[in-house]
């Protein structure tokens, strides 16, 4: 039995985990449910009773460790892994034991699910590929019943009628300001997932919030629990932030509407109230974030607020049906949102959209919007959808990560490592030009180094005015955002609408010309998730478009050749150029196109194609550019049926991209048999001039290939097409492709400048023409014919260069092109040319730093004042610099001394901080960092050329306008560099007001006015005794108007004046000063030394240096003590001697007249075992009376014979003396004759001495 007992256990264990198994299975059993009993409005869902109890003991047996089966609204099952997760502090968690919250993952889709178990009973939100989904009790009566549901199919119209939001958000938090100047024209990028951010929150509620839950602390806590839980679950994956419930939350909530503190109904008053309260209960410093519950206050809270203790609790949220994904997602998540830093997202201008809800800075969404921080469903006409998405938007992402990153949101977060790694993103190639009225696609892709499922979203990123999504004006947005989702690309608009030829808002195609700016971001499929994006650009013309496939349809064989027809609508022509096109085919009615039966033909409206062999009803075309992102379908369908007679194809693919003159041009045949066809297959081309065709073999059977072979006779170049027939019986087919032939390249012809021309910008644009393909071409810019002093080299892929750096005037350069192809170098061109008689010079601002206010709004101005003439040829901003938190605040503008201005940089950077950068027209990019503080070069907003032609004298202006109060910093350097023709440097003005000061340091001050704008130095002249015989002092730079003499003597006549000078010029000189010194200060005394005599008289010895004292002074310091004066002696004095005490002394000696002292001498000591003090003596010697008037008993206790005693002054100057014969233990002495003071008794031993002090009355 002993053996059998462990197998018995093995047995019921297994049993066990069956049972638990079968259990978690069986515990879902779908049900009918009447929509009268739904306390959350669904259009769809599936229903179950779920038996929760056994959902509780099977988690709470299964550990921190579980697998759970989750019903989908398709009423499939899936998996998930879960573990237990702490959404409370642990005190918190131990109060409420039976709220619990499980975080899960299905390992095969990547499915993630969130999972609270409470006195609300079971909630989950789940994010799947399919889209987000959420289970529910079905009402507050019943826990058993839950309904499983999408997102999407909430029914909005019950939903949003009873939420509103306050607006605008609160403004106390002005570093995100919703109303700028201007629209910021770029943010700050920011991923986010390789860390998670942990925030610690404080929920209160309204006693009518706890009383729709239940009544109880615990029904609140379960509710609040089950929001956050959900909330976190988006936040965790979005921008890698959670947050955690302090340890005291329970002391938050209320239960009695009449007693609480709190206005329910007014979001003003609650959001100060919950402010308030939460501070005082839980304390300023035990928590990060605190919110509000209510029933009826709406949305309110301040923007960027989390970690401030003056307004980390400003958030509050009320709904009269505080349940459910409604307000969980849609509410709650969107006010913490404004808490971790995002404004709103929507541009639409109808219901709450108006008012000043709106937010400028970014507002990227059309209409409503449809994310988070958007105004989904309740913006009346302008709403994209009747309910938010559970993400948040790109710009949300922007804004919430910055904040939390880099801003007051780090702050306080606790941070640790997720281990996660970000995906790596690819947006593809953008810079196309595209057709108005067209459809387009954007290809993305991405990879994660960790193996992670990986979810794309396009989005729009571009701003402008508000309004309607139908009448969108210049850069507003027009498509809207969707779900992330698997597929890497989106289609613009979606694909539903080009199918059915129908118009949704937020998927308005352009139909002017304008900017269209994209972002793609991917969120791995991990539960804390790693977030990185990238972007691509395109414009649009109207000079193109739209691009249109014409009506298809009827009835074809498989394999039977037709005419697909387009308007190609100067699409193939410049700015588009897209030469040549795809097509292909849908056997699905539009759904895919699979098929793709011509590539790289002409984009000339026209083409013969071969129909694939398949059988479908739902057949469309569509033709694509070859290289570019634009696109059009047919309309209508048309079918295809399956050929029923054997038949080949033939195909045709180039073996090179591109081929030079001298190659052999090669092509591969491919053919196929269809139903067995095995007659014999005949090839031939049509005629191409200057090629001779061969083929490896004319005739081929169905299944094989050959070779094409075209001899380049003439060696011509170009862009050719070739056209394959095939013929084989009855049956003929042919297939064409084009393919180029660059040249061996030729030296381009140098247009501008001429050969020998002169007065040519220090700027110029270089050009030249030739007939050469596919080429770039390399431009080098010398002070030599040999090219060894190059000063400028660089590429173009275009016959354009312009000269990066400003050259030098009246001078020879050398120029010399050359191109390049896949066939090799051309020959230079050459040329040479001289530079306008032009002079450029640098100025920097000299009044500066200048503070920007971090009060209201304001503007700064700094100026540099030019006095040279000329017309203005070249300009460039160097080493703008300076501080500023939220650099997005600012715009930077320079304005001639006519008044001209230009804008340098509008709203950049968003919360970034600080600014270092410069500003040339002639900068290769005009994309500023963020933040941007790299010290490099860029494009200004508006050309600086605008200023070209313009008299440079006079006052240049460089104003910032700070557009928001809280942050500030200061504007501490600029300069300008300028190339001036007509150069005219005017006369130096000469310095004025000239003065002299002598100071303390025996130093003569001179300060004087600098009325010049073009000096390089100025030069201090000084005499001596009389003003005739004036010599150079010193030189100071250029705009320094203050010097300090130095080599002065004492007693002195001096005369100064002071000239301006440049490499030119130099000016009159100022008025004459004229300065008497004073006398010297002495010279310090050295040498010091002390001896100490007769035991108790220290002597000082010192050298005097100073042939200007007027006396001595010596100072002394007893033991740790300060020093103090002692005695002041005469002139000339070299010595003192006083008698001390036994103690501790260190001496100084100093000089003295009228101008002041002079340093101190080195300082000397003497301690107390040189002074011979005998402890034990001056313990036994007793001195009696004291103070006395006619006698004085010293009294003998020791064992000491004493030999002599002394009677000295408080000088140390010896009054009486005797000699001790009689070794009485008293001794008397008579001191009737002293004059009053204070006297030194010594007293002298064979064992040692001693001094006694003794006053006389």
């Amino acid at each position: 039995m002993k053996k059998l007992l462990p197998l018995t256990l093995l047995l019921i264990l297994i049993l066990i985990s069956f049972d638990i198994k079968a259990q978690k299975s069986s515990s879902w059993v779908s049900i009918s449910v009447d929509n009268t009993e739904r306390m959350i409005p669904v259009k769809k869902q599936k229903d179950f009773k779920l038996k929760v109890d056994e959902i509780k003991s099977y988690l709470k047996q299964s550990g921190q460790q579980s697998k759970l089966s989750i019903p989908y609204p398709n009423g499939d099952f899936k998996s998930f892994n879960l573990k237990e997760k702490q959404i409370m502090e642990p005190a918190l968690a131990a109060k409420f034991p039976n709220i619990k919250v499980y975080v899960g993952r299905n390992p095969e889709t990547g499915d993630n699910i969130r999972i609270s178990i409470g006195k609300d009973g079971f909630h989950a939100m789940v994010f799947s590929k399919e889209g987000t989904f959420f289970i529910d009790p079905v009402s507050k009566s019943d826990n058993l019943k839950h309904q499983v549901y999408y997102k999407k199919d909430l029914n909005e119209e019950l939903i949003n009628k009873n939420f509103y939001e306050e607006g605008p958000i609160i403004a106390d938090q002005q570093r995100f300001a919703e109303v700028k100047r201007k629209v910021e024209s770029g943010l700050v990028e920011r991923p986010s997932g390789t860390e998670l951010r942990t925030y610690r929150l404080a929920v209160t509620t309204t006693g009518e919030y706890t009383q729709f839950h239940g009544g109880t602390v615990e029904d609140a806590m379960s509710a609040i629990v089950t929001t956050m839980n959900r909330v976190n679950g988006i936040y965790e994956r979005d921008i890698a932030v959670t947050m955690v419930l302090v340890d005291n939350n329970d002391q938050l909530i209320y239960t009695d509407a009449s007693t609480d503190p709190y206005t329910n109904d007014d979001a003003g008053s609650f959001i100060d109230e919950v402010q308030a309260d939460i501070t005082t209960i839980i304390g300023s410093a035990n928590f990060d974030i605190g919110h509000g519950f209510s029933t009826g206050a709406g949305g309110l809270a301040s923007l960027g607020s989390v970690c401030i203790d003056s307004r980390k609790a400003s958030g509050v949220t009320g709904r009269t049906n505080p349940i459910g994904d409604p307000y969980d997602v849609d509410y709650v998540a969107h006010e913490i949102g404004h808490q971790f830093g995002a404004p709103h997202t929507f541009n639409g201008v109808i219901g709450s959209c108006s008012g000043g809800n709106r937010s400028a800075s970014s507002a990227y969404e059309p209409g409503s919007g449809t994310t988070i921080m958007a105004y989904a469903g309740i913006c009346g006409s302008d709403n994209i959808q009747e309910n938010s998405d559970a993400y948040f938007h790109a710009a949300s992402l922007d804004y919430m990560t910055a904040f939390s990153q880099q801003n007051d949101g780090n702050n306080c977060a606790q941070i640790s490592s997720t281990g996660n790694n970000l995906p790596i993103v690819e947006a593809g190639q953008g810079g196309y030009t595209i057709p108005i009225n067209t459809p387009f696609q954007l290809n993305g892709s991405a990879t994660d180094p960790d193996g992670d499922g990986l979810n794309y979203t396009w989005e729009q990123f571009d701003l402008g005015p508000a309004g309607s999504p139908n009448s969108p004006e210049e850069n507003a947005p027009l498509f809207r955002s969707f779900e992330p989702a698997t597929d890497s690309f989106r289609i613009f608009p979606q694909l539903s609408d080009i199918l059915n030829g129908t118009q949704t808002l937020g998927e308005i195609l352009p139909s002017y010309a304008r900017d269209l700016n994209f972002r793609l971001t991917v969120r791995d499929d991990q539960p804390i998730g790693a977030v990185n994006y990238d972007d691509l650009s395109l414009s649009v013309t109207d000079q193109a478009g739209p691009f249109v496939v014409e009506e298809f349809t009827g009835s074809y064989n498989g394999l039977s050749t037709v005419t697909v027809n387009w308007q190609v609508n100067n699409t193939d022509i410049a700015p588009v150029n897209a030469e040549f096109v795809d097509i292909y085919v849908s056997t699905d009615g539009g759904q895919s196109f699979t098929e793709k039966v011509a590539g790289q033909t002409p984009n000339d409206g026209s083409e013969v194609i071969t129909l694939p062999n398949v059988n479908t009803n739902s057949a469309k075309i569509k033709v694509a550019a070859s290289n570019n992102v634009f696109f059009n379908i047919s309309t209508g369908l048309f079918s295809i049926s399956e050929t029923t007679d054997p038949t080949f194809t033939i195909a045709i693919s180039k073996d090179l991209e591109n081929y030079c003159p001298t190659d052999e041009v090669t092509f591969t045949i491919t053919s196929e048999s269809i139903l067995s066809y095995s007659d014999p297959i005949t090839l031939n081309i049509d005629a191409l001039n200057n090629f001779t065709a061969t083929f490896d073999s004319q005739t081929i059977n169905p299944g094989e290939s050959t070779t094409l072979r075209l001899s380049n006779d003439t060696q011509v170049s170009g862009t050719y097409t070739i056209t394959i027939n095939a013929n084989s019986g009855s049956i003929a087919r042919s297939a064409e492709l084009p393919f180029t032939v660059t040249n061996n390249p030729e030296a381009p012809n140098i247009t501008s400048p001429i050969d020998g021309s002169s007065d040519i910008s220090l700027s110029p644009t270089i050009t030249w023409d030739d007939n050469n393909i596919e080429s770039s071409y390399n431009i080098d810019l010398a002070t030599d014919l040999d090219f060894i002093n190059i000063v400028e080299s660089g590429t173009s892929n275009i016959k354009e260069y312009t000269v990066q750096d400003y050259l030098v005037g009246a001078t020879t350069y050398y120029l010399r092109i050359n191109a390049e192809n896949n066939c090799g170098l051309s020959d230079y061109a050459s040329i040479s040319f001289t530079t306008a008689d032009i002079t450029c010079i640098d100025y920097t601002a000299n009044d500066l730093p200048i503070a920007i206010s971090d009060g209201s709004p304001s503007t700064i101005q700094s100026t540099i004042n030019i006095a040279e003439s000329g017309t203005l040829e070249g300009i460039q901003l160097t080493n703008v610099s300076g501080t500023h938190t939220y650099v997005g605040d600012l715009d930077f503008r320079l304005v001639s001394p006519t008044g001209t201005e230009v804008v340098l940089l509008s709203s950049a950077c968003g919360s970034e901080d600080n600014f270092n950068l410069s500003f040339s027209d002639n900068a290769e990019s005009s994309n500023i960092p963020c933040p941007p503080n790299d010290g490099g070069t860029y494009q200004p907003t508006s050309p600086l050329s605008t200023f070209l032609g313009e008299e440079v004298q006079g006052e240049w202006s460089l104003y910032i306008d700070d557009n928001a109060s809280q942050d500030g910093g200061e504007l501490q350097n600029w300069g300008l560099s300028i190339c001036v023709g007509n150069y005219m440097q005017p006369a130096i003005i000469n310095p004025s007001d000239l003065s002299a000061v002598e100071d303390d340091n025996s130093s003569v001050i001179l300060e004087w006015t600098d009325n010049a704008d073009n000096e390089t130095a100025f030069v201090i002249e000084r005499s001596t005794g009389s003003n005739s015989n004036f010599a150079v002092l010193d030189q100071v730079e250029a705009n320094i108007s203050t010097y300090t003499d130095t080599s002065i003597e004492g007693e002195t006549v001096y005369f100064y004046r002071v000239k301006a000078i440049n490499s030119e010029d130099e000016s009159a000189y100022s008025n004459e000063v004229e300065i008497e010194t004073m006398i010297s200060f002495p010279e310090a005394p050295t040498n010091l030394e002390v001896t100490v005599v007769n035991d108790y008289t220290a002597q000082l010895t010192w050298t005097d240096n100073a042939t200007n004292e007027e006396a001595y002074l010596v100072e002394r310091s007893t033991g740790i003590g300060n020093f103090e004066q002692v005695t002041e002696l005469a002139s000339d004095s070299e010595f003192f001697e006083e008698v001390l005490e036994i103690n501790q002394y260190t001496y100084r000696v100093v000089a003295r007249n009228s101008r002041g002292n002079s340093d101190y001498s080195n300082e000397v000591s003497i301690g107390a075992d040189v002074l011979n003090n005998n402890k034990e003596l001056s313990r036994k010697i007793i001195l009696f009376p004291n103070p006395a008037s006619e006698t004085v008993y010293l009294k003998n206790e020791s064992n000491f014979k004493l030999n002599k005693i002394q009677i000295r002054n408080s000088l140390g100057q010896l009054i009486k003396q005797e000699i001790i014969i009689d070794n009485n233990q008293q001794i008397e002495i008579p001191v009737e004759s002293l004059a009053k003071g204070l006297y030194l008794i010594h007293i002298t031993s064979s064992n040692g001495n001693t001094i006694k002090r003794v006053i006389i009355e």
